[in-house]
């Protein structure tokens, strides 16, 4: 089962944390005789702390898996907490030795995870350092056996520090304070947990609204652990679990650290996609040297029809395009060294646009050239284009606008007939273009779909988990996705 039927996901041996073993073994003193007993160890390891540690925050894998769960390219991180359990007797009702059954949400959420369950916003993570067929303090879960399950009726308000409940960290002393439907409830939980073992290496991947609880470490041993989240960009409500990461800024440790980090990472931490990098350089001493000026123009270059000059630094030029390419609502991105591919799409339209960007007598320039696409709509996009650049206004959306004749069948298969498709066709003569060869035709299909009354099948489940890698598989899985969330509603 997937990660979003059951609640959680074990990821076996799936990220090298060697290094991150020695510097908790430094952080945590095995002889602590007082060591603290909640969760999170006080925040001695709570990001930014030590650089093994630091980069398992940002790890590419961990980021990677995060946004394929969460059906998302943007996140952000809201907790990164390294921490220590003790194998000794609890001292308290708020110790962790032998923890309670619960989810995480409570303390994540100003309201509630929402009620259907396979929107997702949240993904939570144990990073394992310790092997708990030695330490134990194994995580318990329980799975979640489909929609009737009787332990996961929303709302879920079942447990210490929720509604009316007191909050009581330790298990035996946060059951005495239950009563009535939640404490049976409980007590199913604790028959149907399960008791995975882990590994250093391994990982816990699961949701906010997922029943689990730390189980007591063996007398004696500690057990290390990272305690990670992630939501999506676009989630309402979900807060920071963390203080703000730059309140350890000043110090020149997490500015060195920001450096060092690809564009991604830095994005899952909440730094801007974009920003004028002749100030981020100023600020940060080991970033990256200034964007060098783009190359001079190839001898014999063969000049497209559209050409915008700037008679500027080679970063506020591309700061410029970039934001001038995002108020037209079209993805940028870098195909080589100064060099640009735009994609948009306009109803059945997908426009693919080159630009390469040269230096000519001591100006910057950006050559346009349209490589796929409806000249008609290229045309007006780049009168809009030209017009932003020069500081004016965009033309009226009318002068793009796109016919939506009913297709008649015998037009089909046809790629010219199917331009013209439009919802109001019968779903079974759509449905055999999502296996089409030309991604913007199962773009266009699925499209369609979506404004219909089309129950998903097999080939959308598959568009709508797939990790993408371009613009227009992003853009039928955003269709794909409305198919799958409106049929659960």
């Amino acid at each position: 089962m997937s990660l979003w039927e059951q609640g959680y996901v074990i990821l076996r041996d799936f990220i090298d944390v060697s290094d991150a073993r020695l510097e908790m073994q430094t952080l945590f003193d095995p002889g602590d005789t007082n060591p603290v007993q909640d969760f999170g160890s006080d925040g001695r390891g709570t990001f930014p702390c030590t650089p093994a540690l630091n980069q398992v925050t940002v790890h590419p894998k961990l980021i990677a898996i995060v946004k394929h769960y969460l059906q998302t390219t943007d996140i952000r991180l809201t907790q990164s907490v390294a921490w220590a359990k003790y194998g000794q007797t609890a001292t308290n009702n708020q110790s962790n030795n032998d923890q309670r059954i619960h989810m995480d949400w409570g303390n994540h959420y100003w309201a509630h995870p929402p009620k259907n369950w396979y929107v997702p916003e949240v993904i939570a993570a144990i990073v394992y350092y310790s092997d708990t067929r030695e330490t134990g303090g194994g995580t318990a879960v329980v799975a979640r056996q489909g929609p009737d399950d009787p332990v996961y009726q929303w709302p879920f308000t079942h447990m210490p520090g929720i509604s009316k409940w007191p909050f009581v960290n330790n298990r035996i002393d946060a059951e005495k304070v239950m009563s009535g439907t939640a404490a049976d409830i409980r007590q199913l939980c604790y028959k149907r947990e399960e008791y995975p073992h882990f590994k250093p290496g391994d990982v816990l991947l699961y949701r906010l609204d997922t029943w689990h609880r730390g189980r007591p470490v063996n007398e004696g041993q500690v057990r290390h652990v990272h305690n990670l989240a992630w939501r999506r960009a676009d989630a309402q409500g979900i807060q920071q679990w963390n203080r703000g990461f730059t309140q350890k800024m000043y110090y020149g440790h997490l500015e060195h650290f920001v450096s060092t980090l690809s564009a991604e990472q830095r994005e899952t931490l909440g730094f801007p996609k974009t920003f004028d990098h002749q100030s981020v350089s100023a600020r940060y001493p080991d970033w990256q040297p200034a964007i060098e000026n783009p190359p001079p123009v190839p001898e014999y270059w063969h000049w497209s029809s559209v050409v915008l000059n700037a008679a500027e630094t080679a970063s506020l030029t591309k700061k410029r395009f970039v934001d001038l390419c995002t108020t037209l609502h079209i993805d940028i991105r870098e195909s080589g060294h100064w060099k640009w591919t735009l994609q948009w799409c306009h109803d059945m339209h997908y426009m693919n646009v080159e630009c390469h960007v040269f230096t000519k007598d001591n100006e910057i320039v950006i050559d346009i050239n349209n490589v796929q696409g409806d000249r008609r709509l290229y045309w007006h996009t780049i009168g809009n284009m030209r017009a932003l650049w020069h500081g004016g206004e965009m033309g009226p959306t009318h002068k793009i606008a796109v016919l939506t004749t009913t297709l008649s069948y015998n037009l089909l298969p046809s790629e010219e007939g199917f331009a013209l498709l439009t919802s109001d066709m019968d779903t079974e003569k759509i449905i055999p273009y999502l296996k089409h060869s030309d991604k913007n035709i199962v773009r266009c299909a699925m499209k369609a779909l979506s404004t219909s009354l089309y129950k998903p099948t097999k080939i959308v489940y598959q568009w709508s988990s797939r990790q993408c890698q371009t613009f227009l598989e992003e853009e039928i899985q955003k269709w794909a996705n409305h198919i799958v969330y409106r049929s659960r509603l």
